[in-house]
């Protein structure tokens, strides 16, 4: 037979405390990027803590009692529970928010995956092959990264052909200076439109010659449309 007494209302407070702190932790997900290995373990928690609040309302008004298995369990149930890894959080010291990759500000709490989308050139199924050719979590965070893991990537982008990426995954195929197949990234993404309109130019092309008059170059109408940027004034009567 258990034996029954009447816990103090600061035992009982403080192990409350310390169950709903860990509830908190655990379901925290969108506010502190944590990761949670079991959730079934935060729906007990929760549990705990929703029986224990109850036990300390009856305790406050002098009417409750806690058998000692309650108490011991309840007291074991936060111990444990503070002493497993189930949240992961990185190290404050390591975690950079804001990375310098190809001359472009990388932003560091979102995930590796979608935080490369920023350099330009990179698009999410590009930057999703490079992290798999890297061997890269891509669950984590593009802050949590270590040197060694952020030089893999810039040399996958670099030079793509060499870790096995097919060509038609490449922005820039068959160059018409050296016919080289390519991938342009961040400044050389501007730098090859920019050589590409003046030879188009210089050839007199049709395209080449609309970009020159500064008016739509895919077929579009004209008469309404496409005025800005010109100015064309009324010429007034003599």
């Amino acid at each position: 037979m258990s034996r029954t007494y009447h816990a103090s209302t600061a035992t009982c407070s403080n192990t409350l405390r310390t169950l709903t702190q860990v509830a908190y932790a655990l379901h925290r997900r969108q506010s502190d990027r944590t990761l949670i290995s079991n959730q079934a373990q935060a729906d007990c928690v929760l549990t705990e803590s929703l029986r224990m609040q109850l036990v300390l309302e009856e305790l406050s008004k002098g009417k409750g009692a806690w058998t000692n298995e309650e108490l011991v369990f309840g007291v074991k149930l936060s111990q444990s529970i503070k002493s497993q890894p189930s949240v992961v959080v990185p190290d404050k010291n390591q975690f950079q928010h804001i990375l310098r990759l190809l001359n472009t500000n990388v932003e560091g709490k979102r995930k590796i995956m979608y935080s490369l989308t920023a350099i330009k050139g990179v698009g999410r199924r590009f930057s999703n092959l490079v992290c798999k050719k890297a061997d890269i979590d891509l669950n984590k965070r593009a802050g949590e990264l270590t040197n060694d893991e952020l030089e893999r990537i810039v040399n996958i982008m670099q030079a793509p052909s060499q870790y096995k990426i097919p060509n038609w995954f490449l922005n820039r195929q068959k160059d018409p200076k050296d016919g080289k197949n390519t991938h342009s990234l961040s400044n050389a993404v501007d730098n090859k439109l920019r050589e590409d309109l003046e030879r188009l130019k210089k050839i007199r092309a049709h395209r080449g010659l609309r970009h020159y008059w500064g008016i739509r170059v895919r077929g579009q109408h004209t008469k309404t449309t496409g005025r800005r940027g010109k100015s064309v004034g009324v010429a007034k009567k003599k």
